[in-house]
């Protein structure tokens, strides 16, 4: 793994859980559709199953995130790129 995600995963587990719950039940509703396939590519590969979709579903991803309100300074990070993987995977309940 490298020592971006590693510093990516650390500075996301700093980040409270009453920060995070609204954002994560989004996450849960919207993705429901997609759920089965996003198990399929974590099972397949559970470090890199995000990086085929990034442009196009972590854009998708992220930009819901914002749309809500649910940008990086309401996470207090600074770019939604760090997190989102680890905002999916939690909503999925994936880890």
């Amino acid at each position: 793994m490298s020592v971006a995600i590693l510093e990516s995963r650390e500075v996301y587990d700093t980040i409270p859980g009453s920060i995070k719950d609204a954002a994560l039940a989004l996450l849960t509703s919207l993705l429901e559709p997609v759920s089965p396939e996003i198990r399929a590519d974590y099972a397949k590969d559970p470090i890199n199953w995000w990086k085929q979709g990034h442009f196009h579903f972590g854009l998708a991803v992220r930009n819901q995130l914002r749309r809500k309100g649910y940008d990086a300074a309401y996470f207090g990070v600074s770019n939604l790129d760090d997190i989102y993987v680890f905002l999916v995977e939690e909503a999925l309940k994936l880890r």
